[in-house]
């Protein structure tokens, strides 16, 4: 008899729901991932569109196109990067300089931005400009055009944008930078950013021992949407014309250990508003009562006094925080005189950016004033500073504060840096099969609520093994093959589910006996 006309008999309303609902959710894991494919190096050569046709004569999700290091390690684009599938581009293991990725000219002389995706993207020591193969500045360098895309970029260089170098179109993307740099985005002061959301909903921004400098307009630009989670630790802020980062409405924010030299350095009118970071308050039709909730504490926030000087009668620094983000640190717990004023010498900086204040107040255009192009530079520079200074002691753990990558590695714990969780994520038990226990990990990028919980083949619930408040961090649980009663559970597929804020992921086991 079938699973139809079973209940078609009976009361349809009760089996509805202790039938029907229990086998979809067993199906439907069972037939998730049937088609699989193995994971592939594909070796990529230099040249015009040998990228682009790689990428579009592939159906493996699980390739990874692996480009060739070296002076003449010049991949021209013909027209964006369009992937309908998660996609990975890696530089080649070595020390050579990163494989260059350059908008090309195309048919008719035409070039595109190089990335509009659709799906993930993943980078690995990798240059991306949004300068043309004919010298023109394109507006963006990365732009998800579907929801809920991860771009996720280490080691990275980006350059050259005139509008932003990563602008998202489409809700809930999850952006992580990490080891990376973004320099040089540019055209007016309105404009030049690093990350700009464009009013849309985010989901996660990660930025983590990155290096952003010569940036016209700001590091991270919201156009009225929010985002649900920020993290912001050890980068290099440098030459940031307008303000840092306008974080909107944020239920969690985390902004430590940074380095934030010259944010903001054209100052405002003492009639403005403008702080180098701002956040607004929740709104309660999105978040609906949710606790807002910030760490910031070990930055240093400094100005050359070479800017300043030159601000006119009318106009004053800016401010760090906003009213809202100013009372929310204050009440946060945590002690807020690690936020410091140093101004350090770099070891091989940019050329100074007081001529462009000058140059902007004189200006009636301000900031739609072309003149923000000058901040543009070109050249190799070393980030790194002395280790007389406070700030190489006043991060936590009395780490250096800044992205460590211009620092001595090797004594500050960079790798137990980087080694924090970036999502939550849920790995498969082991051993499977297993008898008579079995080992759960699973992941936490930040202090939450979590459940772990084990179902039967019917969907019904057979033991919870986590439900609490969880820390940051690798987590490892084992279940011994018990219910909540504990009494031995029988042989046969069970099922483990963790479930945390709007996370949630199911995976399979299998008990022996």
């Amino acid at each position: 008899m079938t699973i139809k006309t079973t209940i078609e008999v009976v009361n349809m309303k009760k089996r509805y729901y202790s039938l029907v609902i229990p086998l979809m959710f067993v199906l439907s894991l069972l037939l998730a991932g049937q088609e699989s494919f193995s994971q592939v190096y594909i070796d990529v050569v230099p040249g015009f569109s040998t990228l682009n046709d790689a990428i579009n004569n592939n159906t493996n999700p699980n390739a990874i196109f692996r480009l060739q290091r070296g002076s003449g390690a010049i991949y021209l684009l013909n027209g964006s990067i369009r992937n309908s599938m998660p996609l990975t581009i890696v530089a080649a293991d070595g020390q050579g300089a990163r494989p260059q990725l350059i908008p090309g000219l195309g048919s008719g002389g035409v070039s595109d931005i190089a990335f509009r995706l659709k799906s993930n993207l993943t980078l690995k020591g990798i240059y991306v400009t949004a300068k043309d193969e004919g010298g023109a500045y394109l507006s963006q360098i990365i732009r998800d055009q579907a929801d809920s895309i991860r771009i996720y970029l280490y080691d990275c260089f980006l350059e050259n944008s005139g509008q932003s170098a990563i602008r998202t179109d489409n809700k809930d993307s999850k952006i992580y930078l990490i080891n990376t740099t973004i320099r040089s985005n540019a055209s007016d002061y309105a404009n030049g950013r690093g990350v700009d959301d464009r009013g849309v909903d985010m989901d996660t921004l990660y930025i983590q021992n990155c290096t952003f400098y010569n940036i016209s307009s700001r590091c991270l630009r919201d156009g009225g949407g929010t985002l649900n989670y920020a993290f912001v630790d050890h980068n290099t802020f440098l030459n940031i014309g307008i303000n840092l980062m306008d974080f909107g409405e944020c239920p969690r924010l985390v902004f430590t250990n940074n380095l934030v030299i010259n944010s903001g350095f054209i100052g405002h009118a003492k009639s403005g508003t403008g702080t180098i970071i701002s956040i607004q308050p929740l709104s309660s039709s999105v978040y609906d009562g949710k606790k807002q909730s910030v760490e910031v504490h070990n930055n240093n926030f400094a100005l050359d006094p070479a800017c300043s000087s030159l601000y006119p009668d009318t106009v004053v620094a800016l401010d760090n925080f906003n009213s809202q983000l100013k009372a929310m640190i204050d009440s946060s717990g945590f002690d807020t005189t690690t936020n410091i004023s140093e101004l350090v010498a770099f070891t091989s900086p940019p050329p100074s950016v007081a001529s462009l204040v000058t140059a902007y107040w004189n200006d009636p255009l301000l900031s739609s004033s072309t003149t923000a192009v000058g901040i543009r530079v070109q050249g190799d520079f070393d980030f790194g500073y002395s280790k007389d200074t406070k700030s190489f002691t006043a991060g936590t753990n009395s780490k250096p504060l800044g992205s460590l990558v211009w620092v001595d590695t090797t004594t500050v714990g960079i790798k137990e840096m980087m080694n924090r969780p970036l999502d939550f994520t849920l790995m498969q038990n082991y051993p499977n099969p297993f008898n008579p226990e079995t080992i759960i990990q699973y992941t936490v990028p930040y202090q939450s609520e979590v459940s772990l919980v084990v179902y039967n083949s019917l969907g019904q619930v057979v033991k919870a093994l986590v439900n609490g408040n969880e820390s940051s961090g690798l987590h490892t649980v084992r279940w011994n093959g018990t219910n909540e009663a504990g009494q031995k559970v029988t042989s046969g597929i069970y099922f483990y589910k963790l479930s945390a804020e709007d996370f949630s992921v199911i995976k399979k086991m299998t008990l022996l006996k």
